[in-house]
């Protein structure tokens, strides 16, 4: 392994040791996706199943839906996007809801050189939470949220090919302190993401996720760790 790479590790190992959470969670995640793009265009349905390792069954479970559209104003330096997500959570802990979450954000990539790009992510979210299923205005809310990460590149050194690549990502989410039933309510995530491409028409990823969150209603900060496993063809 490279000094490039050793070095990612360690900084995503260290980030996973520190933790000031007077409470834990772990969870496991499941995603399919189909991705249709061209020279300017890109459009994107996935689907995902989340779930929690507590030896309890389904007490915590999210199901989601969600489109994706991407437009290329400037080649892949500058994206704009847009799309919408629907959700529905099952909670035995809290309480049951459905979401629905329209937003709109932009994406900038500086390529370094042939193995590392910088990628950067603004978004604006709108999110519509249906507490046990009746719907509440008081629960909707704007959330605004940026990520920054680095994405390494392994490239073949006779076919040129890109066989997988690896993103080391932060992200903050900043939202109004407004009282809401949400269980888990993101404040930072870090995730490393482990890509491998397949084929051309097919790619499969896991990521690693550590995230800070904050329950409003429970005024108490925790700790999420999560592995997600996903296939985009």
């Amino acid at each position: 392994m490279s000094k490039q790479r050793q070095l990612i590790f360690a900084v995503f190992i260290l980030i996973f040791s520190y933790n000031e959470g007077i409470t834990q969670s772990y969870f496991y995640k499941l995603s399919l996706s189909k991705t249709m793009s061209n020279d300017k265009n890109s459009h994107s349905i996935s689907a995902s199943m989340e779930d929690e390792f507590d030896g309890q069954g389904l007490d915590y479970l999210n199901l989601s839906l969600q489109y994706d559209f991407q437009h290329k104003i400037i080649s892949n330096f500058l994206v704009l996007k847009s799309g919408m997500r629907f959700g529905f959570v099952k909670d035995k802990l809290s309480t049951d809801f459905t979401e629905m979450r329209p937003y709109v954000g932009a994406a900038n990539s500086v390529v370094i050189n042939d193995h590392f790009t910088w990628k950067n992510v603004v978004r604006f979210e709108y999110r519509m939470l249906n507490q046990d299923m009746v719907y509440d205005f008081e629960n909707n809310f704007t959330r605004f949220r940026f990520s920054t990460g680095m994405l390494y590149k392994f490239m073949d050194s006779q076919t040129h090919n890109i066989p997988w690549t690896l993103k080391l990502n932060f992200e903050s989410f900043f939202v109004e302190n407004k009282q809401t039933f949400e269980r888990y309510s993101n404040l930072h995530e870090w995730s490393l993401t482990w890509n491998k491409n397949a084929s051309e028409a097919f790619s499969y990823y896991i990521c690693f996720i550590y995230d800070r969150n904050f329950s409003f209603n429970q005024e108490s900060k925790g700790t999420s760790y999560e592995i997600e496993i996903g296939l985009d063809f």
